[in-house]
């Protein structure tokens, strides 16, 4: 069986990860207490994070990860 080989991550996708981390938090934060209109675009914003993460997990043989 084939396996390819995990690399480490790169400073651009550990810096690209912290960024959707804070915003997440964020919007977490802000659901909690009940302002989930201000919420909304941090969540939008979270999720166009994870649509440039993806690629950069697939490409460094992390693809389960990117699956979470």
């Amino acid at each position: 069986m084939l396996t390819a080989k995990i690399k480490p991550y790169t400073k651009t996708l550990k810096e690209t990860m912290r960024r959707k981390s804070e915003i997440l938090s964020k919007a977490q934060a802000l659901w909690e207490v009940g302002m989930t209109e201000t919420a909304q675009p941090l969540w939008l914003s979270a999720a166009n994070y994870e649509e440039h993460i993806a690629p950069m997990l697939d490409a460094l043989g992390r693809e389960l990860e990117r699956a979470n």
